[in-house]
């Protein structure tokens, strides 16, 4: 047997674990796909090349992007505070698909006068998404290789449901006092114009599994702006097998 191959080290270290790879940095071998068999790829110093799960994920063609607003288009949010019959983006995940949330990004355009500003994201079961603006997903790998399973509306006409069981408010913003957004002689703070959760910063990513849905609420006294979701779809049972 050839020296320095796979079997030949496994035939000499039954009794250990032993993990080794390949150093490849300038020149990388990249397999076709199928079942073939490869060693880790590894730094000089053996540390291990490792990709992010929701790389991976992107990789496959298993991650998606929702816009509510787009381009120089912002969508109206719900007026006043958070209206829970009123999401501004709702996701519905069917059975047998299960959403991983990667990230959500809140751009406000106009803020409205004196009024209050709150954000909040939440999940859970139970709820419908009402009257609303359908929006298309769109697969983050440039040939879309997979179809989004999940529905996503924007602007909800106020007669959603919000959702009853396992309710889980993960993400709250906001401006705890009233300003006139724009007065020139207003000397308190602006609130953000732009805000952001990732599971990065939260250290976690919120799992669910369908049937589930997505809420996202920005509540200003007439507020305009975009919505960002990005997101990771698997199928459940290789979350709950």
């Amino acid at each position: 047997m050839p020296e320095n191959t796979p079997r030949k080290h496994e035939e000499e270290n039954k009794d250990m674990s032993d993990i080794r790879g390949n150093f490849q940095s300038s020149t990388v071998t990249r397999l076709s796909g199928g079942d073939q068999l490869r060693q880790m790829r590894i730094t000089a110093d053996g540390a291990l090349y490792t990709a992010d799960w929701f790389q991976a994920q992107l990789q496959e063609g298993r991650m998606y992007c929702a816009n509510a607003g787009t381009a120089s288009s912002p969508i109206t949010f719900g007026a006043g505070s958070i209206d829970t019959t009123e999401p501004d983006l709702h996701i519905a995940v069917p059975s047998g698909t299960t959403l991983v949330l990667a990230e959500l990004r809140l751009v406000m355009e106009t803020f409205g006068t004196t009024a209050i500003f709150e954000v909040m994201a939440s999940y859970g079961t139970g709820g419908t998404a009402g009257t609303d603006t359908a929006v298309t997903p769109t697969n983050l790998r440039s040939d879309a290789p997979l179809s989004s399973a999940v529905t996503v509306g924007d602007a909800s006409a106020a007669d959603a449901t919000y959702t009853t069981t396992n309710v889980v408010e993960f993400w709250r913003e906001g401006a705890a006092k009233a300003v006139t957004v724009g007065t020139a002689d207003d000397d308190s703070a602006w609130p953000p114009t732009s805000l952001v959760w990732s599971y990065k910063t939260a250290g976690f990513a919120p799992v669910l599994i369908g049937a589930s849905q997505l809420q996202v609420f920005a509540a200003a006294q007439a507020g305009t702006g975009f919505i960002t979701a990005i997101w990771a779809e698997v199928p459940s049972t290789s979350i709950t097998a």
